[in-house]
C-alpha cells in the first residue's frame, strides 16, 4: 500500500512539468516521494497497530521507514 502511494506521489509530482525530459525520471521527484511516503508509512502503521497481529512485520516496517526517512536528507 505504501509503495503504491509513493509511486502515485512520484507521478503526481511530475504532472505539471513543461519539459518531457524530467518526466521519465526525476531525482527530486523520487526524493520527494520518499520523504512524503516514509512518514505516511509510520503514521499508517501507528494507527493500524491493532489490526495486525504480526508484530515483527509491523516493527520492521516502522524501523525501516524511520531509517529511510532519517537517511533521506
Amino acid at each position: 500500500m505504501i509503495a503504491t502511494s509513493m509511486v502515485v506521489t512520484f507521478g503526481m509530482i511530475n504532472l505539471h512539468t513543461y519539459a518531457t525530459d524530467p518526466v521519465l525520471f526525476s531525482e527530486t521527484g523520487a526524493y520527494m516521494a520518499l520523504v512524503m511516503g516514509t512518514p505516511m508509512a509510520i503514521i499508517t502503521m501507528v494507527f493500524m497497530l491493532n489490526m495486525s497481529e504480526k508484530w515483527a512485520i509491523n516493527t520492521v516496517i516502522l524501523i525501516g521507514s524511520a531509517i529511510v526517512f532519517a537517511g533521506a536528507p
